[in-house]
């Protein structure tokens, strides 16, 4: 009997104690995107605003992997998620040269960024790309 009225107290003042942190606290803003220390929750996929120069690099590195040809126009958007390093969702507008001339493609391309693995701190995941409008004349 002793021991189970020291538990419901122990449990009673460890509701109270962590309701008085809680109530009449003004509700915190919402999480940047990624939430976490450093911008990145492991397996969240957090959209990166502004773009980095670090980008830049990813997206010209899936652009040289795409094969001859294509020429990167605009990063359209970049999105992280922390795996085994961390990949780059990127949403690319790019030209093609063809045997008709220039066409215009956006491609989402996935790219691993592990900069611990030596000749392979970067891998081309996935791609696929589609013909589309040019955001931009060229």
């Amino acid at each position: 009997m002793f021991t189970k009225s020291v538990f419901i107290l122990a449990v009673v003042c460890f509701a109270a104690t962590m309701a008085g942190k809680y109530v009449g606290r003004k509700s915190s803003p919402a999480p940047k995107p990624g939430g976490a220390p450093g911008g990145l929750i492991p397996g969240g996929i957090g959209e990166c605003l502004p773009f980095k120069p670090f980008h830049q690099v990813v997206a010209d590195f899936a652009i040289g992997r795409l094969g001859i040809g294509y020429t990167l126009i605009k990063i359209r958007g970049v999105r992280t998620q922390v795996v085994a390093g961390i990949m780059y969702h990127m949403e690319l507008f790019v030209s093609r040269v063809t045997s008709n001339g220039k066409i215009c493609e956006q491609c989402d391309v996935k790219v691993v960024h592990a900069p611990w693995m030596e000749g392979q701190e970067m891998t081309l995941h996935s791609q696929r790309c589609k013909e589309t409008c040019c955001p931009i004349k060229y």
